[in-house]
């Protein structure tokens, strides 16, 4: 078993299946719950936040919050949800939209944000299945052998002895 881990190709190989099942284990988490962790920034009253819901997460500037909310667990069949998650409401401008990926602004259309902020956003599934194939190859593809390197023999002079 120690052979099978021997190389560089299984060892990146079982970090890129980790990678993948914590997105995945986020991915099934975030189709029942909204999860956000709001950091505080220092130098201003905002906060970065992070947001899991519906398949998919979300990086986002709001105005600062409470110290209660820097946690948020809400059932997503709550009504609740509709109405604090940015991209689904009326307010989002949308820059960029493409293959599980977004760029947007939001924040002109909500009372409870005074400035307008980037939305950023990457679906699991974009994530997930290129680790999980990667993972596979490396996992999966047999490992080249390696061959020793040939040393340069000593050229010998016609006594025997090494020049």
């Amino acid at each position: 078993m120690r052979e099978f881990f021997k190389g560089w190709r299984r060892k990146i190989g079982v970090v890129t299946l980790m990678m993948g099942s914590i997105f995945a284990m986020g991915w099934v988490r975030s189709l029942s719950y909204y999860d956000q962790v709001a950091l505080p920034e220092f130098d201003s009253q905002r906060s970065s936040c992070l947001q899991s819901l519906n398949g998919s997460f979300r990086w986002i500037r709001i105005d600062s919050l409470s110290s209660s909310d820097v946690w948020l667990a809400i059932p997503s069949r709550d009504h609740v949800v509709k109405s604090i998650v940015p991209d689904e409401s009326p307010g989002v401008h949308w820059r960029f939209r493409f293959l599980g990926f977004g760029v947007g602004v939001f924040g002109q259309a909500n009372a409870k944000i005074s400035m307008p902020s980037n939305l950023y956003c990457c679906s699991y599934s974009t994530l997930v299945i290129p680790l999980t194939a990667i993972s596979a190859y490396l996992l999966l593809s047999k490992s080249r052998q390696s061959t020793p390197k040939k040393t340069a023999q000593p050229i010998t002079s016609e006594g025997g002895a090494a020049a």
